[in-house]
């Protein structure tokens, strides 16, 4: 999956919900829910994977796509990998 935007994250909330249940209720929009609030704040996260300043930092291009796609999907295969380096 290509890096995203906030909305866009949010906007994934609302259209694949699956299935949460939070307290013993059903959550219908996880994105606007007040018992996951986290989830909207880290939205935030994926707005700085776009940001020019960041992308070298937080996105990689993906040898299968040639998309830029978060770094959160990459997996160490090394010490250095895990370091950042």
């Amino acid at each position: 999956m290509p890096a995203r935007s906030g909305i866009q994250y949010l906007q994934g909330l609302r259209e694949r919900p699956g299935e949460v249940w939070l307290s013993g209720q059903r959550v219908a929009d996880l994105a606007s829910h007040p018992g996951l609030s986290c989830c909207t704040r880290s939205a935030a996260l994926y707005d700085m994977q776009l940001d020019p300043e960041h992308l070298g930092e937080m996105t990689h291009r993906s040898t299968r796509s040639d998309q830029r796609v978060g770094m959160s999907f990459v997996t160490p295969q090394t010490q250095q990998d895990l370091e950042g380096g």
